[in-house]
């Protein structure tokens, strides 16, 4: 196979995995997003912000605009949860009230680099 076929082939590949992402990502109602620890900034996807009640921005937001949004309760375990993932630099699983109008429940999953 020649470099254009090969890179064609790669290119293709990509496409149907990219593809396979966002239908899973879509039909799961998920949203990405990540956490800039140094920051102290949230980024989000619009899947994400929808979560949470917020409208679509290419802005990041502060810790304090989603616990704001959690009922006192899912603020506490949260903060345990994330404590403890950043000081042993592990993932975190948890579930989060979401007390944005009807009180929702969101599951999150990340992991501290």
């Amino acid at each position: 196979m020649d470099d254009r076929a090969t890179i064609a082939n790669l290119e293709r590949r990509l496409a149907e995995s990219e593809a396979r992402y966002r239908l899973a990502v879509t039909d799961g109602r998920m949203g990405t997003w990540r956490w800039d620890l140094r920051d102290k900034l949230i980024f989000g996807d619009a899947a994400f912000l929808n979560l949470w009640g917020f409208p679509l921005s290419n802005e990041p937001r502060g810790l304090a605009d989603f616990t704001d949004r959690m009922t006192p309760q899912r603020q506490a375990e949260m903060g345990e949860m994330i404590t403890r993932a950043i000081a042993a630099s592990e993932s975190f699983d948890g579930q989060l009230a979401v007390a944005n109008g009807p009180t929702a429940l969101v599951c999150v999953r990340g992991s501290v680099r």
